[in-house]
């Protein structure tokens, strides 16, 4: 699934029409319209809290780093509060992580993906 999926899914499951969602952004409906649809590759870090933000998500669901599109102070448990925590470091790691990628092509993003989940199942062992 892309960003532009999980955006269009998730406005859908709100009952968001796109110009809804191209208000609370501030933007106009064909901005809107070229995230759905994957005509800007290359989505800007800057739009992805405002967009996680008014699509009541979070920046991980949007770019596929999470299945759970529920903001993540919703989510029950430790893992919830490591994700957080995570996405809260001053450090940068988690946005120079975010930066790469959504500056990567799909099938890249799903092979970093896939990366990702065998590291963090490795971790966990």
């Amino acid at each position: 699934m892309t960003i532009g999926d999980r955006i269009r899914d998730r406005r859908q499951e709100l009952g968001f029409s796109v110009d809804e969602l191209a208000a609370r952004l501030g933007k106009n409906r064909a901005t809107v319209y070229r995230y759905e649809n994957g005509d800007i590759e290359k989505l800007p870090v800057a739009i992805l809290e405002p967009l996680a933000s008014a699509l009541e998500t979070n920046e991980a669901y949007l770019i596929g780093l999470v299945d759970d599109p529920r903001p993540l102070g919703s989510s029950i448990g430790m893992a919830a509060d490591k994700k957080k925590a995570a996405l809260q470091q001053e450090d940068g790691k988690v946005a120079e992580i975010m930066e790469l990628f959504v500056n990567l092509p799909a099938d890249k993003q799903q092979e970093a993906l896939s990366y990702l989940r065998y590291l963090s199942a490795s971790a966990d062992k």
